[in-house]
């Protein structure tokens, strides 16, 4: 027979209750804390950035809409009525008027268009606009290649120029959140 040495026994019989140590138990929860504020910086981490993508994907689809409106409207306009800097009117041949005004102090920028008929419609193109200007030129440029400013006389204006700055804020702030667009459209009439 077989003896079992005394000190191999009591380890054996100590291992076998299955209990936990202080240190081990200390181990294991600050080995799960780590893991958990991990994975919640991750998750903020990703949240932010889709809110961030999500958000500049609404931008530049809004820009994009702007701009494709105004060009059709400033291409098939006949001359420029009256201009500011960040607004602008136009009639066509057939006497219908289009005019795009930004108001700094809502940060929208709206279209109103007026038929020929009377019926008046006024759309938002924009909102959350910081920066909105209009630049006027003559089509024709100078020998140096530059065209020359109309802003003194309107109703010679072949080039329209609009640059704008629309930005919105991501939980709170207004960091990387912004569509920038500018344009150069010619009438064609």
């Amino acid at each position: 027979m077989k003896t079992i040495p005394p000190s191999f026994s009591r380890r054996t019989s100590r291992n076998s209750r299955g209990g936990w140590t202080l240190p081990e138990l200390m181990v294991a929860v600050v080995c799960g804390i780590i893991i958990l504020s991990s994975l919640m910086l991750i998750c903020t981490f990703s949240m932010r950035s889709y809110f961030a993508i999500a958000n500049y994907t609404e931008l530049d689809w809004k820009s994009r809409n702007a701009l494709d409106v105004m060009s059709q409207d400033i291409r098939n306009m006949d001359t420029v009525t009256s201009y500011t800097t960040n607004g602008i009117a136009l009639v066509g041949l057939d006497g219908s008027t289009v005019s795009y005004q930004w108001n700094s102090a809502t940060s929208a920028f709206n279209r109103t268009y007026t038929s020929a008929g009377g019926t008046t419609s006024i759309t938002a193109l924009l909102t959350n606009c910081t920066i909105l200007v209009f630049h006027v030129y003559s089509r024709v440029p100078t020998n140096s290649f530059i065209f020359p400013d109309t802003s003194s006389d309107p109703s010679q204006t072949k080039l329209i120029d609009v640059s704008w700055r629309c930005a919105r804020a991501i939980f709170g702030s207004e960091t990387n959140s912004e569509s920038v667009q500018t344009a150069k459209i010619v009438m064609r009439n």
